[in-house]
């Protein structure tokens, strides 16, 4: 099945595959790519027998973030940062195990769908990280995610450095499960998955289910939050200066105000 700019698969009984498809922009973020992921998983919850859900980017990278473009209109940005945070959302919310199969550049809004699965398996080539501060942004929605699953100090080398980290770092600070060859990468994902079928999946939705309500707050109320964060920055002026500088190629002047 295809929706625009995600393919989806079934791969056997139980087991979905879903594919960023938009490989000549290393899968950037758009609002196009983001209905489609949305619709994705709203077939899956219909079809009621998925059990495992691989999400994978076609091409060079996994997801190289939002589309700069669409992004900085002033527009049509603050309706896709909302949109973004409702996949995360729609992710982190399925009854079924989601698992990041990442490979190539894993950045910003890319990192943030990797990080909203339950799993993630890197290729070894794989490059992750949260650069919205080098843009002038906050890495607000991921930060909901991030400080559920890492240590604060790696969350503030992350998200205040903004540098990517590579597959083996990653695997030290726990922010990815397993590292394999990239020419392992789409077997040793199938492995995973098929290991998800020996639970009942009752079991695995209400495990699910559990881990998210142990929080006193819940995931829906920090994106809310978030989201608010994005968009004091994205008003401030510094993210204009940030996305200028990334496409000429040039360090970005940051002036307080």
């Amino acid at each position: 099945m295809s929706d625009g700019q995600v393919l989806t698969e079934i791969l056997s009984p139980g087991i979905v595959r879903i594919s960023l498809d938009r490989p000549a922009k290393r899968n950037a973020l758009n609002d196009a790519m983001l209905v489609g992921l949305l619709s994705a998983f709203d077939q899956m919850q219909q079809f009621g027998d998925v059990r495992a859900a691989i999400l994978q980017g076609n091409g060079p990278a996994f997801c190289s973030g939002m589309d700069l473009n669409e992004a900085s209109d002033p527009t049509s940005g603050p309706k896709l940062a909302a949109k973004i945070g409702h996949v995360l959302d729609v992710i982190t919310a399925a009854p079924f195990v989601t698992i990041a199969s990442v490979h190539g550049a894993v950045l910003a809004g890319g990192a943030g769908l990797a990080t909203a699965c339950d799993f993630i398996l890197a290729a070894d080539d794989a490059k992750i990280g949260y650069p919205e501060v080098q843009r002038g942004l906050t890495a607000s929605m991921v930060m909901t995610l991030l400080r559920r699953q890492l240590p604060e100090r790696w969350t503030r080398e992350l998200l205040l450095l903004g540098d990517p980290v590579d597959a083996k770092r990653a695997r030290e600070m726990g922010l990815v499960n397993w590292v394999v060859p990239a020419a392992n990468r789409d077997a040793e994902t199938r492995t995973v998955a098929d290991r998800l079928l020996r639970s009942a999946p009752g079991a695995v939705a209400e495990t699910k289910k559990f881990l998210n309500d142990l929080w006193h707050r819940t995931i829906p109320q920090d994106i809310a939050l978030a989201i608010h964060h994005h968009l004091v920055v994205r008003d401030a002026g510094e993210f204009a200066e940030g996305v200028a500088a990334f496409g000429e190629k040039r360090k970005p002047t940051w002036e307080r105000t």
